[in-house]
């Protein structure tokens, strides 16, 4: 029983940037069901990373859209009804952090580093109440700075070169906010893990 995915039209009352972002996410990175992706055989390697490359762009600019519902209908309430609503959030483009291909592993680490700089400018540097603030009432967010930080941790710890160069570049980007912002004792296990 598929869902129907209703992503919104560009000349919604909404910001067009919203729009494209959960276009871009329908077509090419997620299902529509919580936590899991488009396989590779559907979409290749290579359009998902740039898909991916996008996003990140998108939310430098706009990181509300990170935060935002895949289906512009969803909400809490939605579990309510008995209708069909898509209730995966943009934020699933996380799971890409353990793909298989480290093109799009390190294209997450892009993603997240651009996402934490765009909300602690924004937030002058506190995160944590930018969250607050930029999330639906009662929703819940299962992603936190620590969180984000992890992955890239996990990005430096990688098997593969392509994956921890990325990582670095991204990090050259949001280690200056990260160390600046209200949590930057965050930071050590991230800082320890730096090559020498």
């Amino acid at each position: 029983d598929a869902q129907e995915i209703d992503i919104g039209e560009y000349l919604d009352n909404h910001t067009p940037l919203l729009y494209c972002t959960r276009l871009i996410t329908k077509l090419f990175l997620l299902s529509g069901t919580p936590q899991t992706c488009l396989p590779d055989k559907l979409v290749r390697v290579s359009v998902k990373s740039l898909a991916l490359s996008c996003l990140s762009s998108t939310f430098l600019i706009y990181p509300s859209g990170f935060l935002a519902n895949l289906d512009k209908h969803y909400s809490d309430c939605s579990k309510l009804t008995n209708k069909k609503i898509c209730s995966q959030q943009i934020s699933d483009v996380l799971l890409f952090k353990c793909h298989n291909d480290p093109q799009l592993r390190g294209a997450v680490r892009n993603l997240t580093a651009n996402f934490i700089k765009a909300v602690l400018i924004s937030s002058e540097g506190d995160y944590e109440k930018w969250i607050l603030d930029n999330v639906g009432a009662g929703r819940t967010v299962n992603f936190s700075i620590a969180e984000l930080i992890k992955i890239f941790v996990e990005g430096l710890e990688d098997e593969s070169a392509n994956c921890i160069r990325q990582t670095l570049l991204s990090l050259r980007s949001v280690l200056k906010n990260l160390s600046e912002s209200q949590k930057s004792a965050l930071i050590i296990p991230l800082l320890n893990t730096l090559p020498l």
